[in-house]
């Protein structure tokens, strides 16, 4: 039943791609090719429950994901992005968790339970990079190309889903840009760490030139950066002008 919903609404956001000016329903796309009364009732019932089916199994894998991120970002973040910076004033740590035996401890610690949050969650990212930037790039090109065949109903469906979507990965990409760049600042601060002797001194040195900053994606092939996001909305633009001329040097 899930894998059936899903493709019923990959299904249902594909056709809509490819032909812009049908009906918003599929009953009513159904209704008028087989010109048969009765079926309606019986056809509006199926979308119903597809739909909700759709609907409920998108929302239980939103909360799930959601619960898990937000007790990595409250527990886990915090540290990564403040508290394990030296030389800063506004602490809610103690100072002893900026000692050389608590700091790189606890700094691997929290690099170990990102990574085990990446094994399990760290394809969504590359899927959802492709299938974010191919939704904005087909949605831009039929909304641009088709605008005066549209109705009202369809021009708003698909500039809203559209939006939405490009926006909440926007944030996440902009949320993952800046958790690298607050790694990166804290291991360089890692230079003014407070040691004993001249033994912990290199010791802090060489420990820090081998720990790399915590990004979040999948592994080894896709991890977010601070660049991320202008290269996405760079990539997203220039796919869309070149599609654009395609289409136009089609039609010419």
């Amino acid at each position: 039943m899930v894998v059936c919903s899903s493709f019923a609404g990959f299904g249902y956001c594909l056709h809509f791609w490819i032909f812009p000016s049908h009906p918003l329903h599929f009953y009513s796309i159904i209704y008028l090719v087989s010109k048969e009364p009765y079926l309606e009732p019986l056809l509006k019932l199926c979308y119903f429950c597809l739909e909700l089916i759709v609907l409920v199994q998108i929302t239980s894998v939103f909360l799930c994901l959601s619960t898990v991120l937000f007790s990595l970002i409250l527990q886990t973040m915090p540290l990564i992005m403040k508290e394990l910076h030296i030389g800063l004033k506004d602490y809610r740590s103690k100072d002893s968790l900026r000692e050389i035996k608590n700091l790189f401890l606890t700094y691997r610690t929290s690099e170990v339970l990102v990574k085990l949050w990446l094994l399990l969650f760290g394809p969504i990212f590359l899927i959802a990079q492709t299938l974010c930037g191919q939704l904005g790039l087909i949605t831009s090109v039929v909304f641009i190309n088709m605008f005066h065949s549209l109705d009202i109903q369809a021009m708003v469906s698909l500039s809203f889903v559209c939006i939405c979507i490009q926006f909440l990965w926007m944030s996440v990409l902009a949320f993952g840009g800046l958790i690298a760049k607050k790694c990166i600042v804290g291991l360089r601060s890692w230079k003014f760490v407070k040691t004993k002797s001249n033994f912990e001194s290199k010791y802090a040195s060489k420990y820090r030139k081998g720990c790399k900053p915590i990004q979040i994606g999948l592994i080894g092939v896709f991890t977010i950066k601070q660049l991320s996001l202008p290269k996405y909305i760079y990539g997203l633009t220039k796919g869309i002008f070149r599609a654009l001329l395609t289409v136009m040097k089609n039609k010419g």
